[in-house]
C-alpha cells in the first residue's frame, strides 16, 4: 500500500480536510509530502502535508474502517494501528515502509 493508496482508502470512509472557508473540497491524490485536496467551486487546489493528517484521529479510524472491508483489520481496534505507526517511525522506519508493510502484513505481523 502507498501513502496515496492509505489516504484514498480513508477518504472512501469517509475522512476529509474540512472545508476551506465554507467551501467544499475533494481529494484530488498524495504523495510522500503532499495531499492535494480541489475546490468544488473553483477546482482550485488546496496542498496539505501528509504529515499533519498522520497527526489525525478520524484519518485512522476512517483507514481502520477501510482496511475491516478489505479483510486486512479490525476496525475496532483502530488505535493499535496509529500506535504501530508512531513505533514504527520511532525505530526508524518511514510513513513509506509503514503503509507498504501494510499492504504486504497481516496485523498480527505488525507489531514494532
Amino acid at each position: 500500500m502507498t501513502i496515496n493508496e492509505a489516504m484514498t482508502t480513508a477518504v472512501k470512509e469517509g475522512y476529509h480536510v474540512k472545508s476551506f472557508e465554507g467551501i467544499e473540497m475533494y481529494f484530488s491524490g498524495a504523495n510522500d509530502e503532499w495531499s492535494v485536496w480541489t475546490r468544488k467551486d473553483t477546482e482550485s487546489s488546496f496542498m496539505a502535508r501528509v504529515e499533519e493528517t498522520f497527526l489525525d484521529a478520524s484519518f485512522w479510524q476512517a483507514l481502520g474502517r477501510g482496511l475491516e472491508i478489505d479483510g486486512m483489520y479490525p476496525y475496532g481496534d483502530w488505535k493499535h494501528l496509529w500506535y504501530e505507526f508512531v513505533g514504527h517511525l520511532s525505530n526508524g522506519g518511514t510513513a513509506e515502509s509503514f503503509f507498504e508493510h501494510i499492504g504486504s502484513a497481516s496485523m498480527d505481523e505488525l507489531s514494532v
